[in-house]
């Protein structure tokens, strides 16, 4: 991973190939730097190392919610070892705020990628797509 500490080595760009449930992802430079930023928890240190001034925070899906979105269905694991469940309080929160109509699901026990298992039926994702159709 050393090429990847280095703020001054050439960007590392790949083709993304669409995950089928099943199979195995794709080990690539940029998974393999994903799965390295995750495991070190230094994700958004390095992610914004060539972005002085830069702010992470600004990126925050949080910060995107306006009024006028449409309804919004969230769902999150509470044991999501890749993405903190505060960040979907964040946009829940935000969501308040600006009066968004939005549905929040906290599933106690699921990982991170829980909802691309076959077993995985999403009945309330399922439920609110119909109410608003």
């Amino acid at each position: 991973m050393s090429v990847h500490h280095d703020p001054n080595s050439p960007l590392l760009s790949e083709i993304f190939e669409p995950r089928i449930p099943g199979k195995p992802f794709a080990r690539n430079n940029r998974m393999n730097f994903y799965t390295y930023m995750v495991q070190e928890g230094n994700l958004a240190q390095l992610l914004f190392a060539k972005a002085p001034g830069v702010d992470p925070k600004e990126y925050a899906v949080a910060a995107l919610v306006h009024k006028g979105m449409p309804p919004t269905f969230i769902t999150h694991g509470d044991a999501d070892q890749h993405v903190g469940l505060e960040q979907a309080h964040e946009v829940v929160n935000a969501m308040k705020k600006e009066g968004v109509d939005f549905y929040f699901e906290e599933l106690p026990g699921l990982p991170h990628g829980y909802d691309g298992k076959e077993e995985v039926e999403m009945k309330k994702m399922y439920e609110c797509l119909l109410k608003h159709l």
